[in-house]
C-alpha cells in the first residue's frame, strides 16, 4: 500500500501535464476561435493543463502564461483512462 502512494505521489505532477502535438497552437484570451491570438505555443512544448471547456484546455506554460488553445492541438502526457 505504501508503495502505491508513493506512486501516486511521484505521478501527480505529470498528470495535467500536457504537450503541443500541432505545428503551431494559437493561446487566446477565452475559449473561442474568434479575436487576435495572444501568443503562439511551438510543437512538442510542455504545458499545465489547468482546466478544458468546450473543445478548449486553459493551460499555462513554464513561464506562468495562461490562456486557451483548442483540445485538438494539445495532448495530456498521461492519456486519459476511457473506463473501457
Amino acid at each position: 500500500m505504501g508503495a502505491t502512494f508513493c506512486n501516486a505521489v511521484a505521478l501527480w505532477p505529470t498528470l495535467h501535464e500536457g504537450v503541443v502535438i500541432a505545428r503551431s497552437a494559437a493561446v487566446r484570451v477565452s475559449p473561442v476561435n474568434i479575436g487576435d491570438p495572444l501568443f503562439s505555443l511551438s510543437e512538442a512544448e510542455l504545458v499545465r493543463i489547468r482546466a478544458e471547456h468546450d473543445g478548449f484546455a486553459l493551460i499555462q506554460t513554464k513561464q506562468g502564461r495562461t490562456g486557451w488553445v483548442s483540445t485538438a492541438e494539445v495532448a495530456p502526457v498521461v492519456p486519459r483512462h476511457t473506463g473501457r
